[in-house]
């Protein structure tokens, strides 16, 4: 299978046209201008987003993944419920609009670490593998309620292992499908099954599962929701973001060093970028926004605001 890391294994921004694409049923398109002096030589100036918005339509056809890192949702390397339900509520608005909406959440061995009230972060695999089996029921529950009354949520924790073999991939798949029916109003929340998975078969963070199963379900749309608001010219400065990023555009690579790592997961920068590098050529658009922007998934997905960075397909 196909690895991120090997063959193997309202900032500035350039005009915009954002675009209902055929498979939404028809929509509109909004431009964007910049100033002059906002042109990015390596953006793309002249790009085509799918705009999610329709008029009195609901978009059937187009998957959209959305993944969680640990930070958006726990504060101080505590559980932040308030953060969950602001997250399940925008996902409920967003399944007006689009009906195959995937959730990708980490988050279960910082719950469980709140669970035996710890706060060490070097781990074994083993420790971790421990705080995982307690944590990802927490987590998975802090969810349930957040949904309660809007739809129900359905639990899928996978391993690498899983989608190398056509069986395992063709059960997530079905899985997924199955709660996907309009009838069923379910959402999917995906995570890595930590308790079984060796080191030598483990993803490499749950950016690389967003990938993986981004490819499995064809999806059109992937939003890496993250304690950061996208690629910065200047990692210290909020309003250096660079907007996009076209097909075969790797400058990323300038400012995005490898060691890039968040605090509380295995995910970082680096390997949300190289995961949407990858995507481009399957037709994916993918947004790397902060989690905790106020109403950022509803602003990106239903407005068509230009939020964080977006890498854009073939």
């Amino acid at each position: 299978m196909e690895g991120i890391l090997g063959a193997s294994s309202r900032d500035h921004q350039p005009n915009h046209c954002h675009c209902t694409g055929a498979a939404s049923g028809g929509g509109r398109c909004i431009i964007l201008h910049p100033a002059a002096d906002d042109a990015l030589p390596h953006a793309d100036a002249s790009y085509h987003i799918p705009f999610s918005i329709m008029d009195n339509a609901i978009n059937t056809t187009d998957t959209v993944i959305i993944k969680i890192g640990t930070e958006v949702i726990t504060e101080d390397g505590l559980p932040d419920l308030k953060s969950i339900q602001q997250i399940a509520n925008q996902i409920v608005e967003i399944k007006k609009h689009f009906r195959r909406v995937v959730l990708v959440s980490s988050g279960a061995v910082a719950f469980g670490r709140s669970e035996y009230g710890q706060t060490k972060r070097d781990e074994t695999t083993e420790e971790k593998q421990l705080l995982a089996s307690v944590g990802q029921g927490a987590l998975i529950e802090a969810y349930r309620q957040c949904f309660r009354d809007k739809c129900l949520v359905s639990q899928l924790l996978v391993t690498k292992e899983d989608f190398d073999s056509r069986r395992g991939s063709r059960n997530i798949r079905n899985t997924i499908e199955g709660a996907l029916e309009a009838e069923k109003d379910t959402i999917p929340i995906v995570n890595e099954n930590d308790t079984v998975a060796t080191q030598e078969l483990m993803f490499t963070d749950n950016d690389h599962l967003s990938y993986v199963l981004a490819k499995q379900l064809h999806a059109q749309r992937l939003v890496f929701a993250s304690c950061i608001n996208g690629v910065r010219r200047d990692l210290h400065d909020k309003n250096s973001v660079i907007p996009s990023f076209g097909y075969g555009d790797r400058s990323w690579r300038k400012y995005v060093p490898k060691e890039a790592v968040s605090t509380n997961g295995k995910g970082g920068m680096f390997t949300k970028c190289l995961a949407s590098e990858k995507l481009q050529s399957k037709g994916t658009t993918s947004h790397i926004i902060y989690g905790r922007e106020e109403n950022g998934l509803i602003r990106l997905l239903i407005d068509g605001e230009q939020i964080g960075t977006t890498f854009l397909p073939k």
